[in-house]
C-alpha cells in the first residue's frame, strides 16, 4: 500500500485520501498512472483489446518504437521517420495505441491520420474509438474526458476537451483542420510504387497539403516500409530535419544509433530482428516472392539491392579499349578483339528537362543531359555490351541535337533512342530530320 501511495504522490494527493479505504481501486489507479508514464507499459496492458488472438512480442524492435514515439510526445523529437519491415505491428502501435495513450495524458490533443488507403485509415480509426470506449480504458482514464455525441463517426470523433481524431487518405481532403499530431502510416501502395505519376502525386500531397495542417507545436510521424528510391522516405530525408529510425529485417553490419540514445542491439551481420516473427523458412519464401527489389526495399529498407536488381553489379566490369578509332581492331583489357565498326552500335539519349535558369532564376542543381554510345559484339561466353563513348553535361536544348549529330558522325549508329516526353518530343523530331 505504501508503494502505491508513493506512485500517486506526484499526481493527486487528495485522491490518495479518497481511495485509502478501497485498496483495489487504489491499485487500479496506480496501474493507470504507471501506464500513463510509459507508452510501452500502456501498450503491453492494452494490446489484447485490439489483438486478442495475437500475443504481443515485446522484443527490442517494439521497445525501440515505443521509446521513439514517447520521445515525440515529450517534445524531444519534432519529426520522426520510421522505416521498418512489414509484420512489425506498426499500425497497431503508431495509429491506434499511441494516440489513445496520449489522450490519457492530454485529451485536448488534436490528431490527423493518413494512409494510402482510406479503408486502412478507417479501420484504425474504428480501433482507436474501440479502445477509448472499452471498459479497460474508461476504468482508468474515463474521468479525464468523454467522447462527444455530436461528432462520433467512423473516421472522425472528438471529446469534451476539444481534442479530435480525424482519419483520411493520402490525397484526401484535409482543409479546414489543424492538428497537434500528424501521422502518416504507409503513404504508398506497394502495387503502385513503380508508377511515377502516382508516386509524384503522393509527394506533392505531402508537401503542399499535409505539411500545412499542423499548428505551431505540431509533431509529425511517418512510418512506412521502403518501396522505391524516390518514395516519401527518400523525399523527407532529402529535405532534412527528420529523425530517422531505420531498422532492416536482417542486420546489415552497420552500427546504427539515434539521438535519444538508442542503438541497434544486433552485432552479427544477417541477424534477423526476431527469429520468432521471421523464422528462416518464412523469410526464404518471403524473399523469393518479393524478388530482389521488393526484398531489399520492404525488408531491408534499401530500395536499391546491394548486388543489383535486374542488372547485377557483378556483371559490370571496368575496361579500356586499346584503340577507340573507328575501323581499327580494338582489344578490351587484352582479352577480346573486335572492330567497333563491324559490330552493332547504338546510342541512348536522356535529355535534361531543366536548364541552368528559369527566367531570371538560377537553378542550384540543373539536370544533366546524357548521351551514351554502346557497341554489342559476340564473344565465346555470350554477347558483350560495352560503352564506347559518353557525353554527360548540363547542355541547353538547342545544343543537344548537334552533340548527337557529332557522335553519330564518328560512330555511325544503327539507331538512336531518345526520350520523347514533353519538350523532348521536339528534340526527337529535330534529331530524326
Amino acid at each position: 500500500m505504501a508503494s502505491l501511495r508513493r506512485i500517486l504522490s506526484c499526481s493527486e494527493n487528495s485522491l490518495i485520501v479518497a481511495l485509502a479505504s478501497n485498496p483495489k481501486k487504489l491499485e487500479l489507479v496506480a496501474e493507470a498512472e504507471l501506464c500513463r508514464r510509459s507508452l510501452l507499459r500502456f501498450v503491453t496492458e492494452a494490446w489484447s483489446l485490439i489483438e486478442p488472438k495475437t500475443p504481443l512480442r515485446s522484443d527490442w524492435l517494439f521497445r525501440a518504437l515505443c521509446d521513439h514515439l514517447q520521445a515525440v510526445s515529450e517534445g524531444r523529437i519534432a519529426k520522426l521517420l520510421i522505416t521498418v519491415p512489414p509484420g512489425s505491428g506498426k499500425s497497431s502501435l503508431v495509429s491506434v495505441l499511441w494516440p489513445c495513450w496520449e489522450w490519457a495524458r492530454a485529451p485536448e490533443r488534436r490528431w490527423m491520420f493518413a494512409s494510402y488507403s482510406l479503408d486502412l485509415s478507417t479501420r484504425d480509426s474504428i480501433r482507436r474509438r474501440f479502445v477509448i470506449g472499452s471498459d479497460w480504458y474508461r476504468e482508468r482514464y474515463g474521468g479525464m474526458f468523454a467522447l462527444s455525441s455530436d461528432q462520433n463517426v467512423k473516421r472522425e470523433f472528438s471529446n469534451n476537451k476539444l481534442g479530435f481524431m480525424v482519419a483520411t487518405s493520402v490525397g484526401g481532403t484535409v482543409t479546414g483542420r489543424r492538428a497537434d499530431r500528424l501521422v502518416v502510416d504507409d503513404p504508398h501502395s506497394t502495387a503502385e510504387a513503380e508508377s511515377d505519376i502516382v508516386r509524384r502525386g503522393v509527394l506533392d500531397w505531402i508537401d503542399r497539403t499535409w505539411s500545412t495542417r499542423g499548428n505551431e507545436s505540431v509533431r509529425e510521424v511517418v512510418i512506412m516500409q521502403r518501396v522505391h528510391e524516390d518514395d516519401v522516405a527518400a523525399h523527407l530525408l532529402a529535405q532534412g530535419g527528420w529523425h530517422h529510425l531505420k531498422i532492416p529485417l536482417e542486420h546489415d553490419g552497420l552500427p546504427r544509433t539515434t539521438s535519444i540514445g538508442w542503438s541497434d542491439p544486433r552485432t552479427v551481420q544477417g541477424e534477423v530482428i526476431s527469429s520468432e516473427r521471421w523464422p528462416s523458412e518464412r523469410l526464404t519464401e518471403l524473399k523469393k516472392r518479393l524478388g530482389p527489389y521488393g526484398a531489399s526495399s520492404q525488408l531491408q529498407q534499401e530500395p536499391s539491392p546491394l548486388g543489383g536488381g535486374i542488372i547485377k553489379s557483378a556483371w559490370l566490369k571496368q575496361w579500356r579499349m586499346s584503340d577507340r578509332q573507328p575501323g581499327h581492331i580494338s582489344t578490351m583489357n587484352g582479352q577480346y578483339q573486335f572492330d567497333p565498326m563491324r559490330a552493332l552500335r547504338f546510342a541512348v539519349v536522356d535529355p535534361a528537362v531543366s536548364n541552368h535558369t528559369i527566367g531570371e532564376r538560377k537553378l542550384a542543381d540543373p539536370d544533366y543531359t546524357v548521351i551514351a554510345a554502346f557497341v554489342l559484339f559476340p564473344a565465346t561466353q555470350g554477347p558483350i555490351l560495352a560503352l564506347l563513348d559518353l557525353v554527360r553535361g548540363r547542355i541547353e536544348g538547342p545544343d543537344i541535337v548537334p552533340r548527337i549529330q557529332a557522335m553519330h558522325t564518328q560512330w555511325r549508329f544503327s539507331f538512336v533512342a531518345l526520350e520523347s516526353v514533353g519538350f523532348q518530343l521536339a528534340l526527337f523530331q529535330d534529331a530524326r530530320r
